[in-house]
């Protein structure tokens, strides 16, 4: 296995040894790099998108049709025209008898203008996107160029998440190594899988938001990734520097005005994220920087207020519980969440438990308040999806709940590797061995649950090993093997 040097910590990336052994400038590396992720991305969702809605992807659909064609949030229209599609999606609310959406409509709001230009699209004929209209009427009541349109938006925003994800993991390694853990994380967790075959879900759009928050904190001194984007508290500028020395490196009120706006963006998506605002404004908090605080709670609440809002609206409260997604925690749900065969984190995504090592890592050693932060939310996320009402996250591909946290397994993998690449050669080759077969683990089971060798709603990693092993081995290899375009998609 040919060795990815990653670059020392000590090391700038400005300096030679991050450069590559090809003298490209370190900006037009990045760049090439980010060329070929984008490529790799459109290579990968196109092999095999569904661009068709199903399950969850109904609620979106709701929200969408009723958003962007219907201009409210009275989502009778739109219900009445997928009612034949409907189960669990919208409900007739008691309280209020409006038609209500435990689902948040975020995700429609970042469709909305690739679902406009396929309206537009739409009545133009001899473009070719009419001739599967017939079977995606039938099967999901809208034409093939909508729910394409829906699968590339979110195509979209997950490859700008797997870019910014690279020039987080940059600040800790080198290119090639950036570029290994990007896609390595991307394919070894249920990312992939909720871009190329459920892509009309909200976890691809919810991916984006996180990346987009985390990124922009780690440009500012709260989440320094290595000691040489740290810099001092305000009490240390105060005595090293005066008491009239600026804070510039924060980027000053209005840029954490916007780090709140893209807090609040991502709690639309899924109420749960609006959690990222916790840890980053006890960070802010315990700083000492009042002012950004209060711009950042400002943004967030100037975006997430619409949330409440809706819920009031459509269920009579703005409380969550009215909403019926919080019950009751036990202690074995977290089982569910993280470790059990049919749904467990770290079972069907074992690269995951890597990125939680270095994560945990990056708490103990440098430096100790970004690896806080970012341990802090996953805490929050597993808590908050072990408390919903399943916490198996339904009939899915491994516990997609948490896939929305995918770039801060990036910085955990980056960082280990970071790590092991200043100890033993040994060490350095067993970290990414363990991570190529993590993910080769992964990929396995991708094809084994699209390919339905394993039952898709009681199904667990035993069960897809055991589709592998004699006598089953042959068969099994062959169903795979005969994937082809839309191969498994039902139409």
């Amino acid at each position: 296995m040919p060795v990815i040097q990653a670059s020392s910590p000590s090391r700038t990336p400005t300096s030679p040894a991050t450069q590559g052994h090809s003298g490209i400038r370190p900006l037009s590396e990045n760049f090439l790099a980010i060329l070929f992720l984008v490529g790799i991305s459109a290579l990968l969702t196109a092999a095999l998108d569904v661009p068709r809605v199903r399950s969850d992807g109904f609620a979106y659909y709701v929200w969408i049709e009723a958003l962007v064609r219907d201009h409210t949030v009275n989502l009778t229209a739109a219900a009445r025209h997928y009612a034949p599609y409907l189960t669990y999606q919208v409900i007739i609310d008691p309280r209020t008898g409006r038609v209500a959406s435990a689902f948040a409509f975020g995700s429609a709001i970042l469709w909305s203008p690739f679902y406009a230009v396929a309206l537009l699209l739409d009545p133009v004929r001899g473009l070719g996107f009419h001739a599967r209209d017939a079977a995606f009427l039938a099967a999901q009541g809208d034409t093939f160029l909508n729910s394409l349109a829906i699968s590339l938006g979110t195509w979209v925003y997950v490859t700008v998440a797997l870019v910014l994800s690279f020039l987080l993991a940059r600040r800790l390694v080198g290119v090639k190594t950036a570029v290994f853990v990007v896609l390595a994380t991307f394919v070894g967790t249920p990312l992939y899988y909720y871009t190329a075959i459920e892509p009309t879900m909200a976890h691809g759009v919810a991916t984006f938001v996180v990346t987009l928050v985390i990124w922009l904190v780690a440009r500012s001194p709260i989440l320094p990734l290595n000691h040489r984007d740290a810099v001092p508290s305000a009490n240390q500028q105060r005595r090293a520097f005066g008491p009239a020395q600026a804070f510039s490196a924060f980027r000053g009120v209005r840029y954490w005005l916007i780090v709140g706006l893209a807090i609040g963006l991502a709690g639309t998506v899924r109420w749960q994220l609006i959690l990222l605002a916790v840890p980053i404004g006890l960070t802010l908090l315990t700083m000492r920087r009042f002012r950004e605080l209060g711009a950042c709670a400002s943004g967030s609440a100037l975006l997430f207020v619409a949330v409440p809002c809706v819920w009031w609206y459509q269920f009579g409260s703005p409380s969550p519980t009215a909403v019926g997604t919080i019950h009751t925690w036990l202690p074995s749900a977290c089982a569910n969440v993280l470790v059990t065969p049919v749904s467990g984190m770290f079972v069907w995504s074992p690269v995951t438990l890597l990125g939680v090592f270095g994560i945990v890592g990056l708490t103990i050693v440098c430096p100790r308040r970004s690896g806080i932060l970012l341990l802090v939310f996953l805490i929050f996320e597993v808590v908050i999806s072990a408390m919903a009402g399943d916490g198996t996250a339904g009939a899915s591909f491994g516990m997609r709940r948490l896939t929305e946290v995918y770039p801060i397994f990036v910085i955990g993998i980056a960082w280990l590797i970071q790590h092991m690449s200043t100890s033993s050669a040994t060490l350095r080759n067993l970290t990414y061995a363990a991570i190529v077969v993590c993910t080769a683990f992964t990929t396995a089971l991708f094809l084994t649950y699209i390919r339905a060798l394993i039952d898709p709603v009681t199904g667990t990693v035993i069960d897809a090993i055991l589709v592998w092993l004699p006598p089953h081995t042959a068969a099994s290899f062959e169903a795979v093997r005969s994937i082809h375009l839309f191969g498994f998609g039902s139409y």
